[in-house]
């Protein structure tokens, strides 16, 4: 099985290991320890590792596909995301095509392209974490309320289990509560 994760996490790679933020690759690498073949496509930078950040595990050496980026925060920084952007989803199609599973974590600049990008693959199995606030009260920016309307919507994503903290209204079937704590008798949603 090929599984394809699309993170807008910084990574690093050193002595042919790929680090990123600990608590996320701690996740990653139980999903990744049942699966053949894994394609990471992120944000890959030069330089150490920062002091939280460990390297994914897995039996097989792991395909990375970096870029250097992807950011709308200056005019210098929009001008190189728009050229990097054909590139990009042509990189995200193609591995999209040759995964059998896809997970992208928003929200993110990638996880926002990939959003789009998955409608193609209907047939695909994918998930999508999202780890920002799904409340759909809470003010954010337009970016992050499209990674939630999107996998939200069951005609526009198929195939598709979105985890989210908490348990919020307004949701549909893809959406499903990724943790819960039992306090007490009574249950409470992170």
């Amino acid at each position: 099985m090929r599984f394809l994760i699309i993170s807008g996490a910084y990574h690093y790679k050193k002595n042919g290991l790929l680090y990123a933020y600990g608590p996320y690759v701690r996740e990653m690498n139980i999903w990744i320890s049942q699966v053949d073949e894994v394609v990471v496509m992120c944000e890959l930078h030069e330089g150490e590792p920062a002091g939280m950040d460990i390297p994914y595990e897995h039996a097989k050496p792991i395909k990375v596909l970096g870029h250097k980026g992807f950011e709308f925060t200056s005019a210098k920084a929009s001008i190189r995301s728009v050229a990097l952007l054909p590139l990009l989803i042509f990189r995200m199609i193609r591995e999209m095509w040759l995964a059998d599973h896809i997970h992208f974590r928003g929200p993110a600049s990638i996880a926002l392209i990939a959003t789009f990008v998955q409608i193609l693959f209907p047939w695909k199995k994918k998930t999508m974490k999202y780890a920002g606030n799904w409340d759909w009260h809470f003010p954010a920016p337009f970016s992050y309320k499209l990674q939630k309307r999107i996998p939200n919507n069951p005609w526009l994503t198929h195939n598709i289990k979105v985890l989210v903290y908490g348990s919020w209204p307004y949701r549909s079937k893809n959406i499903l509560p990724f943790l819960r704590l039992h306090i007490g008798s009574r249950k409470k949603y992170l």
